[in-house]
């Protein structure tokens, strides 16, 4: 039997669904990214932040003053800053390589859903 308390809170790498089109049009709402686990910034690249349980792919950028740039890649969502400390109290993970879904119209069961 294994000991419960081996087991991880977090593992150290997943896959996980986009989930929003706040990154399109580089990541699509369908398309899944690869993340290793992270509970700082370290240098500009994209990012999982969660926050009250949701979970969200964003580039991030550092800023002077010990501030962090949130920035989305759609033009429809502005950029934020939070400071350096905020980040990393949200920051679970960082994105090291993603998959791209060719026919988004196909839902997780594989039938067809309309676009």
């Amino acid at each position: 039997m294994m000991d419960l308390a081996t087991i991880p809170a977090r593992p150290k790498q997943w896959l996980m669904e986009v989930g929003s089109d706040n990154m399109a049009p580089t990541l699509r709402s369908c398309d899944y990214v690869a993340v290793v686990a992270a509970d700082a910034y370290a240098f500009p690249t994209l990012y999982v932040l969660e926050e009250r349980g949701y979970r969200r792919v964003v580039r991030a950028q550092y800023l002077p003053k010990g501030k962090v740039q949130i920035i989305y890649d759609n033009p429809l969502y502005g950029p934020q800053e939070l400071s350096l400390a905020d980040f990393n109290d949200v920051v679970i993970g960082r994105v090291v390589g993603d998959v791209k879904v060719r026919e988004p119209s196909w839902d997780h069961v594989g039938e067809r859903v309309p676009v």
